[in-house]
């Protein structure tokens, strides 16, 4: 039983109160309805659920500062790099900071190609001219293996077609 149908339930025998709690619920769904239409479609929970936090004024932490109460966005912008929301925030982005300058982390901007040598360019070329003859040989072998099976199938008919 969902929180609308214990609404319902709730008085059995008091019909004005019932009444009342229908009509609440009628115009909620009206309400709804109508801003769906609007394009916020939203939907209603059982239970209290505390209004937001505003997000100004709020704390922000550096790994070495400590923590520093900002008014505003441009506020946070004066502080420059380094500041978090949180304190853990705050040192894992220092730990990754740690593990780049020590190389255990590398950055987006190193080449995803590596320069080759002539030699191995030219043994690649070699490697890959090799592949397809092979190739090509396999596919004459198998074409061959056909036409022979074709031609069997085809006397083994006449064959049946004789007797």
């Amino acid at each position: 039983m969902n929180w609308r149908q214990r609404i319902m339930v709730d008085w059995p025998n008091d019909p004005q109160r019932s009444h009342r709690a229908k009509e609440a619920l009628r115009q909620i769904e009206e309400g709804l309805s109508a801003l769906a239409s609007l394009g916020h479609p939203l939907h209603i929970d059982e239970g209290y659920q505390p209004p937001p936090k505003p997000e100004w004024p709020k704390v922000v932490f550096h790994i070495r500062e400590g923590s520093r109460l900002v008014n505003n966005e441009d506020h946070f912008n004066e502080l420059g790099p380094g500041w978090y929301d949180t304190m853990d925030a705050a040192r894992e982005a220092a730990g990754h900071n740690k593990q780049k300058e020590r190389g255990g982390m590398f950055g987006i901007k190193l080449p995803s190609i590596f320069r080759r040598s002539q030699d191995d360019i030219s043994a690649t070329k070699e490697m890959d001219r090799m592949a397809r003859e092979i190739h090509r040989k396999y596919v004459a072998e198998q074409r061959a293996l056909f036409r022979e099976r074709a031609i069997g199938s085809e006397a083994k008919r006449n064959a049946r077609a004789l007797d």
